[in-house]
């Protein structure tokens, strides 16, 4: 009488051979999915590079302060109005800038022509809304495209694009890590009015 082990061990190899088949058709997909979106957040960083500038005060020919800032808004030139980019910047950088220069640098394809001059339009409280809205004439860079759902919530992911210290263009990611609570659905009402969003650095 012959042996069952061959025929059990033909039945295990198949049933091995089937998984392996089966798991590999089922990773393709998710390896696809990884690779779909890696080429998404790659093309999210470049855009947000394109819209992302370098606000500087200047002041006899000299930088006093800087900051980053982010184009909100443009306009292309149409008959006879010309190309016009609002950016949206930190207010804290032009405190003790009056009679100071306001310059704007542009990344992306529009770098390549240099500093342009802006005019400030609105300038907020460094203590309660650290905003300043600056008006650049001559350029229409492309604006940041801004998200469908403006919640923000505590653990989401971040990137950030700037001007660290004012010096080369650099990117970190992180979480969210802290909100004030009026910022969330039905919260506690805070007990100043405070805008400001913590992130905290992802450490690998």
């Amino acid at each position: 009488m012959r042996s069952p082990f061959p025929i059990r061990l033909i039945i295990l190899g198949l049933s091995a051979l089937l998984a392996v088949t089966v798991g590999c058709a089922r990773l393709q997909p998710a390896v696809s999915d990884a690779q779909s979106a890696a080429s998404a957040r790659q093309r999210a960083i470049e855009e947000m590079i394109d819209s992302t500038v370098k606000v500087t005060i200047e002041r006899a020919g000299r930088r006093v302060a800087s900051a980053s800032g982010v184009v909100i808004a443009s306009r292309p030139a149409v008959d006879t109005m010309e190309a016009v980019s609002f950016v949206l910047t930190a207010a804290h950088t032009l405190a003790g800038g009056d009679g100071a220069t306001v310059v704007v640098g542009f990344c992306g394809p529009q770098a390549s022509r240099g500093k342009f001059t802006a005019t400030v339009i609105s300038r907020g409280k460094p203590d309660t809304q650290d905003l300043a809205l600056l008006r650049v004439s001559g350029i229409a860079a492309p604006p940041v495209r801004l998200p469908e759902d403006d919640l923000v919530r505590l653990g989401q992911p971040i990137l950030v694009i700037g001007f660290p210290e004012g010096e080369r263009l650099g990117l970190s990611s992180g979480i969210v890590s802290q909100l004030p609570l009026s910022a969330r659905p039905n919260g506690i009402p805070a007990d100043r009015p405070e805008h400001r969003i913590t992130k905290r650095n992802r450490t690998r």
